[in-house]
């Protein structure tokens, strides 16, 4: 579908160029559609080892970590959906159950919701990428999270903030450490 692109990315391109979202976030009907296909993926092409999004990709694969912990906690702790995740400029997941079950779109909030990503996480921002990615960082355990905030916006660090991008590699590799290690914790215990 088409779609208006954020103001913070709109001088990188010209005024007549179309611009693509996979589902529209105020629209639940495209919300749940989006939720279902990805979780048909998930089941016809995984396990994956790790999750990476970027903006609304963020948001939904963060909601559907969400809806599969709460359907069933127990199996989640065994083999989660995703065993590990890095968010970047990542949107705030949507409430599954008010979505499916009450038609209604609400994003979490870490005041009313608490934790509600018990995996490992890497949230990586801009310090000008207000106020989503915060948001989601606050949802994920902070035992469990490392954040990186860079100086820039709504985009993934590269080469013209090398320290941004070190920072960014070294969280993705913290992040994916603690998903192996809790991994053998699980085999051998």
């Amino acid at each position: 579908m088409t779609f208006r692109p954020s103001t913070e990315i709109q001088s990188f391109f010209s005024a007549d160029e179309a611009f693509f979202s996979y589902f529209d976030e105020s629209s639940v009907q495209s919300c749940r559609k989006a939720l279902a296909d990805l979780e048909t993926y998930m089941q016809t092409d995984g396990p994956f080892d790790a999750v990476l999004a970027f903006s609304q990709g963020a948001a939904l694969a963060s909601t559907l970590m969400v809806k599969k912990w709460r359907e069933d906690p127990a199996a989640q702790r065994l083999d989660p959906v995703f065993p590990c995740a890095v968010f970047l400029s990542g949107g705030v997941p949507c409430d599954p159950d008010a979505l499916l079950a009450r038609g209604q779109i609400r994003t979490l909030d870490f005041p009313l919701d608490g934790v509600v990503i018990p995996v490992p996480t890497a949230c990586i921002w801009g310090k000008d990428d207000l106020p989503f990615p915060p948001r989601l960082g606050a949802l994920c355990d902070a035992t469990k999270r490392t954040i990186v905030v860079h100086e820039g916006g709504h985009e993934v660090p590269g080469s013209k903030d090398k320290d941004a991008v070190t920072a960014t590699v070294h969280a993705i590799r913290r992040t994916v450490a603690k998903a192996k290690a809790r991994r053998v914790v699980q085999r051998t215990g």
